[in-house]
């Protein structure tokens, strides 16, 4: 009943975590009032260029918006 010939089965893999910087995390828990594993869910959802216009709308320099996304 069993095949004799190795058949290959491709599996469905999971997705690799991003790595976020903690940072980052803790100022938009601050400013949504909310814990850090729902600012992470923000984070995915929202693009770079919307992170980096509400950074910088909180009074956060460029160079520090440079080093909280380079992560």
């Amino acid at each position: 009943m069993l095949p004799t010939n190795f058949r290959f089965k491709k599996w469905i893999k999971g997705k690799k975590d991003k790595k976020l910087n903690p940072q980052l995390l803790t100022i938009l828990s601050k400013h949504f009032e909310c814990s850090c594993k729902q600012s992470e869910d923000y984070l995915n959802i929202m693009k770079k260029k919307d992170i980096k216009s509400l950074l910088i709308n909180m009074g956060l320099q460029d160079n520090e918006i440079k080093k909280l996304l380079k992560k």
